[in-house]
């Protein structure tokens, strides 16, 4: 949606969550789409 909205040619989503996982200090995914 926002690559055809906003006309950009490329966008990265990063997301992070603190405590998600019993250990672990920080759970997180990163999420890369277009053209580079």
């Amino acid at each position: 949606m926002v690559l055809t909205e906003f006309s950009v040619p490329w966008v990265r989503l990063q997301l992070n969550k603190s405590g998600a996982i019993r250990g672990a200090q920080e759970v997180g995914i990163i999420i890369e789409r277009g053209k580079k």
